[in-house]
């Protein structure tokens, strides 16, 4: 196993934030799912999953998780990507206030297909 840490890179366009973590190991993606999703409920205990799926995007399996917070910390609406390629585990969110994710939730998912290159 490679034990070379993550290489993490944010970047903020108008009021959303885009995270992309990249770890080059060798890891089960549904175990990796699982302890993402672990992990945001811990952070965000009223994370709430509106919808998850398998899909094809740029010849590679992503997983797609449409998810929202509630709290009085934070009311957004994210949008997660997981893609395995032979470089390793790539991982995607996009975070918006949930007052205008309607409006811009076709961009945001336009930009993560764009961000999961293929190989």
């Amino acid at each position: 196993m490679n034990n070379v840490p993550p290489t993490e890179v944010s970047f903020h366009f108008i009021a959303n934030t885009c995270n992309v973590l990249t770890e080059k190991i060798d890891v089960d993606m549904e175990k990796w799912v699982y302890d993402t999703k672990l992990f945001r409920k811990q952070n965000y205990p009223s994370m709430r999953i509106q919808e998850e799926e398998w899909r094809t995007v740029n010849g590679l399996n992503v997983y797609y998780i449409k998810w929202q917070t509630g709290d009085n910390r934070s009311n957004l609406q994210c949008y997660s990507y997981f893609a395995k390629s032979s470089f390793g585990v790539v991982q995607l969110t996009v975070s918006t206030p949930a007052a205008g994710a309607v409006n811009a939730e076709e961009e945001i998912l336009r930009l993560l297909n764009g961000l999961v290159l293929n190989e």
